[in-house]
């Protein structure tokens, strides 16, 4: 993003889940709010939107996500984004990071998942 645009922007990394694992309601509307001033909401299944929601906590990650599952939609001829579409995107994402990825950052990521 650097290229694109003159000084120094901070992407915010809004949390989906309260430490607790609840569902955080304002988190949660960031990354819908993000998706509403992008694209109608009617072309995306609320529970797909869900999906992309708490499957992420990174803006660029969530945008990515959201692209992928756009595209998957338009291969399959669909008007709308449905949840398959979503999880073929994670699954891609994954991928990304298994092959790039070393077990020691795996390992960390493991930790911090434990602790909550």
């Amino acid at each position: 993003m650097a290229n694109a645009f003159d000084g120094y922007f901070t992407i915010p990394q809004v949390p989906p889940f309260r430490k607790d694992g609840d569902i955080w309601y304002e988190g949660f509307e960031f990354y819908k709010n993000v998706v509403e001033k992008r694209m109608d909401l009617d072309l995306i299944e609320g529970d797909a939107l869900k999906e992309a929601i708490i499957s992420t906590g990174k803006l660029s990650e969530f945008i990515s996500i959201i692209r992928e599952s756009c595209i998957y939609a338009h291969r399959r001829k669909d008007d709308r984004i449905r949840v398959e579409d979503v999880r073929k995107a994670l699954d891609k994402l994954r991928t990304f990071y298994s092959r790039t990825l070393t077990e020691e950052h795996m390992e960390v990521m493991r930790l911090r998942n434990k602790r909550g």
